[in-house]
């Protein structure tokens, strides 16, 4: 009975096991990318920093009392504004006194020379001693000396009441404010202020020596073009053009100091600021660039899945060329014009394989 039994269950298994159909394997999803040429630049990439074409420490060249400061910190000043003033009262008196000393020798000078011409001709019937016309004309000539370091004191006094006003020596940018009204100021070269230039602005980057050779011959045909990315826009460059290659390699580095130079009238480039910059050596025309997640590294290098018109993808093997900003890559060999690339999915599927396009980009 027992025997009878089991055969019964194993004819209606096997029934069961004929009556299931075979599961279909299930068709995998990707996001594909539609490959077309386009212009490249060849560029090198590399860290720079602003720095300014001018910059100075404002100080004073006379001494006293600050009464007066003429600017709001970190605002614009043109060349010639006026920055600080420095009583100027002992100033204007030295200039008042050098003005009179002046008078003062020129009366003397005016009677020293009627004196001379007056005895001049008494000298030859021995009217008046030799001796005595020499005295009267040597205090002519002393006079006429005095009266030249009259004119050098108040040369030197009109100077130094200018100084009293401290204007800006160019265009640029004010800093802090680092000695205030009332204090006083003293020739000891303390700083009162410090003005940067920021337009134009230089940016200074370094490159590998490699690069130096192509860089000074395309420099020589023509000027190059600089793209400059502060570190909160990566996607919209500011442009700027090469404008000194440095006369040597750094020996420890091996790196080669390069200054592109920025009109930066927008003023977006601040002195010190770290920025990536891009050298532009040349345009590269009809260039296949993908996003980087189209591309695989395997045992055989770098590879894509091409999509055909069947929907099967088939595995190809590529080469790479220049990145570009770290998020596509030119590929320079294993795609042609009009491909489609899978984008998102690569890990999950195998060359042969039916896939669906769920999202499509070019």
């Amino acid at each position: 009975m027992k025997k009878i039994i089991v055969h019964i269950l194993i004819v209606v298994l096997l029934t069961n096991c004929a009556k299931e159909k075979p599961q279909e394997k299930a068709i995998k999803k990707v996001h594909s990318y539609r490959v077309s040429g386009s212009t490249l630049p060849n560029a090198i990439d590399a860290l720079g920093h602003i720095t300014s074409i001018n910059s100075v420490e404002i100080k004073a060249q006379v001494e006293g009392m600050l009464i007066d400061s003429h600017f709001i910190e970190g605002t614009l000043v043109n060349e010639g504004d006026l920055l600080f003033t420095i009583d100027p009262r002992q100033y204007i008196a030295a200039r008042d006194k050098a003005a009179a000393n002046i008078q003062d020798n020129e009366a003397k000078l005016g009677y020293a020379k009627d004196s001379v011409e007056r005895y001049q001709h008494l000298t030859k019937d021995n009217y008046i001693s030799q001796l005595d016309f020499k005295q009267l004309k040597s205090e002519m000539e002393s006079t006429m000396a005095m009266i030249e370091q009259n004119i050098a004191d108040l040369e030197l006094a009109l100077i130094n009441l200018n100084y009293c006003q401290i204007k800006a020596p160019f265009p640029g940018i004010t800093g802090k404010k680092l000695l205030t009204k009332g204090n006083l100021i003293t020739n000891n070269g303390e700083p009162l202020l410090t003005i940067k230039q920021i337009a134009p602005i230089y940016i200074d980057f370094s490159v590998s020596e490699k690069h130096l050779l192509e860089i000074s011959q395309k420099h020589k045909e023509k000027p190059l073009s600089v793209e400059i990315y502060p570190k909160d826009n990566q996607s919209s460059p500011i442009y700027a053009q090469l404008h000194m290659i440095n006369n040597k390699v750094d020996e420890k580095t091996g790196m080669i100091a390069l200054r592109a130079i920025c009109e930066n009238t927008e003023q977006l480039l601040w002195p010190g600021q770290f920025v990536k910059s891009r050298l532009i050596l040349n345009e590269i025309n009809n260039a296949f660039i993908v996003p980087n997640e189209c591309i695989a590294l395997g045992q055989k290098g770098h590879y894509v899945f091409i999509i055909r018109e069947d929907q099967t993808v088939s595995y190809q093997q590529v080469e790479l060329g220049l990145s570009i900003n770290g998020i596509k890559t030119q590929i320079t060999k294993g795609l042609k014009d009009g491909d489609r690339i899978v984008s998102e999915g690569l890990i999950q599927i195998r060359s042969g394989e039916k896939v669906e396009i769920i999202r499509d980009a070019s």
